[in-house]
């Protein structure tokens, strides 16, 4: 069943940038990954991927 926030106060951590934390209740920590595919604009196949990590500590600012 997909989570959802009431909560729209995400922020990045000040030791890493690159990263946005939305704090969110009832998820264990864990690594995972996104991948998909879609058909771009100009008709060719994309076939992006990310990965991502719920960490205990994105609940402390």
């Amino acid at each position: 069943m997909p989570r959802t926030s009431q909560q729209s106060n995400t922020y990045s951590r000040p030791d890493d940038q690159k990263s946005i934390v939305l704090p969110l209740q009832g998820f264990a920590s864990c690594k995972d990954s996104v991948k998909f595919r879609i058909l771009a604009v100009v008709c060719h196949v994309v076939e992006p991927t990310f990965d991502f990590t719920i960490k205990d500590d994105a609940f402390k600012k």
